[in-house]
């Protein structure tokens, strides 16, 4: 019962939530776990550990990135389609007045 609750939650928020949002912030609970277990709790981090940690998040600031440019295209493209489609309408008033 104590656990339900909380994930009960979750997946109802989750629904709200772009699924490229959600995947994003999944990584967060762990990078925070992690940032209070070396900076807080002094856990030891290697050098390599390090490059690895740095590569996951390039990887996601790119898939990030790549989404919201995807997201503006298509912003974009229904912008210009609705445009073309008045432009056409008014076109058509010109020809044939009410």
């Amino acid at each position: 019962v104590v656990t339900a609750g909380p994930l009960l939650l979750f997946a109802a928020g989750a629904r709200l939530v772009p699924l490229t949002t959600l995947g994003v912030l999944q990584y967060l609970a762990p990078t925070l776990q992690f940032l209070i277990g070396v900076l807080i709790y002094g856990e030891a981090f290697s050098h390599t550990r390090l490059i690895g940690f740095g590569i996951i998040w390039i990887a996601l600031a790119i898939y990030t990135a790549e989404g919201f440019a995807m997201r503006r295209r298509q912003k974009w493209a229904h912008n210009y389609r609705r445009c073309c489609r008045q432009s056409r309408v008014r076109n058509l008033l010109r020809l044939f007045p009410p």
